[in-house]
């Protein structure tokens, strides 16, 4: 497997999700949500827009977007010793990788192209993006090792989702595909029930109050669920890998994994189905 495959890939979609408009047609407003209705320019008639279900997979398909969800954070860029320069042409690479999807986009719009073309077309368009990024954090003076680390950290079990994380522990192959799939399994039958519990807690919300703490305490429960279902499938040998790799508590600000950093917006877990 190509290393770091698809980090850029996660970096580019991830600003276009965030983005308020591409084109003039607004992108989904989460991971969790279900695919909105917009007209698509090849047909005029309202469904899915292929592009942006496109851009939605391959965004959810890189194991690595969230490594750049952290590099957001100055404290971790100063951490991984990655320099200010080299801070702003990972930016520069963000802002390229979102004008080269734009161009996908717009050769695109009045063609009736399928989501798995669009999707060969992002990731083509990005690919010597991802180089550059590559290049940048294989740099000897980047300790890249630490920025698992913190990942680790920050996602506990889950972090093994991630290739290179993985690839420390020694989970490769058709463990790695086996460890992924019981992660699924097991999280949507999680997420089951902690949807009716959601629904319960909306349901006895007393009227002017907010069942928004509640609802965040279920989430968090659901994610420690899934944590030790994750750590009953490695070996002794693996799971002390892994705490070998965390490294030193290192102090993330609130909420890493959102956009803008700090503000909630659910984890990718939340509804991430790989």
């Amino acid at each position: 497997m190509v290393r770091f495959q698809l980090i850029l890939i996660g970096l580019a979609c991830g600003l276009l999700l965030s983005a308020g408009r591409v084109g003039g047609q607004p992108p989904h407003r989460s991971e969790g949500s279900r695919p909105n209705d917009h007209p698509h320019p090849s047909d005029g008639s309202r469904g899915n827009d292929p592009f942006f279900e496109a851009m939605r997979e391959v965004h959810r398909d890189s194991s690595n977007r969230e490594l750049f969800d952290l590099l957001r954070d100055p404290n971790v860029r100063q951490e991984i010793h990655l320099s200010e320069a080299d801070s702003k042409q990972l930016e520069a690479n963000g802002r390229e990788a979102f004008e080269a999807i734009r161009a996908v986009r717009k050769a695109n719009q009045d063609l009736a192209t399928s989501k798995e073309e669009l999707k060969q077309q992002i990731r083509a368009a990005l690919d010597p993006l991802e180089a550059k990024s590559f290049e940048i954090l294989q740099k000897p003076e980047v300790d890249f090792q630490r920025l698992l680390g913190i990942y680790a950290q920050a996602r506990g079990y889950r972090a093994l989702l991630n290739d290179e994380v993985a690839q420390v522990i020694g989970l490769q192959g058709a463990a790695l595909d086996d460890f992924r799939k019981f992660r699924s399994d097991n999280w949507r039958a999680i997420m089951d029930d902690t949807r009716r519990s959601i629904e319960k807690e909306i349901r006895n919300t007393p009227p002017g109050s907010s069942p928004r703490e509640a609802i965040s305490s279920l989430f968090r429960r659901a994610e420690e669920a899934l944590d030790k279902k994750l750590a009953s499938q490695l070996t002794e040998e693996q799971r002390a890998a892994l705490e070998q790799l965390k490294g030193v508590k290192f102090d993330l600000q609130p909420q890493p994994f959102s956009f803008p950093p700090g503000r909630r917006r659910g984890h990718a877990d939340h509804s991430d189905s790989r």
